[in-house]
């Protein structure tokens, strides 16, 4: 788009120094008919389309790392014993989810770890959280996706 403005804009100057002349020392004027100022215009514009390719992109590899799981510190079927211990985790920083779940007609209440993680750091958090609380019950690393 800017280059054909620019072509444009570039045409024109060629035109209007045709049109007023260049030459200082000949005072005269070319004057042209409204058709042959037309011609002129229509030649000195023509202009190629540009064509963009069409582009496609195939990847063939990727460095993205999946961040694919979660790291489940309780699961209960008591609501209240599972906020106070979210209470009691959450004074040392920690961020937390609650989420419920239905198993064989029974509901489950879930305390995991905010956010996603790859596989590798799940563990290692898992580890550091039990090692850190003293922790006995088992703690998930859960794929999600």
């Amino acid at each position: 788009m800017f280059k054909t403005l620019s072509y444009i804009a570039i045409a024109m100057t060629i035109i209007m120094t045709i049109l007023l002349g260049c030459d200082k020392e000949n005072k005269s004027k070319t004057v042209f008919t409204e058709s042959e100022n037309e011609q002129i215009f229509q030649e000195k514009t023509k202009l190629e389309t540009l064509e963009i390719p069409q582009q496609t992109e195939e990847v063939i590899e990727q460095n993205v790392v999946d961040k694919d799981y979660e790291v489940q510190i309780l699961a209960s079927k008591n609501l209240e014993k599972l906020l106070q211990e979210k209470r009691k985790f959450a004074k040392f920083g920690y961020n937390f989810k609650v989420s419920k779940k239905n198993v064989n007609g029974e509901t489950y209440y879930r305390l995991r770890l905010a956010g996603n993680f790859t596989h590798k750091d799940a563990v290692k958090i898992a580890n550091s959280f039990k090692e850190e609380f003293n922790q006995t019950q088992k703690i998930w690393v859960q794929k999600t996706k």
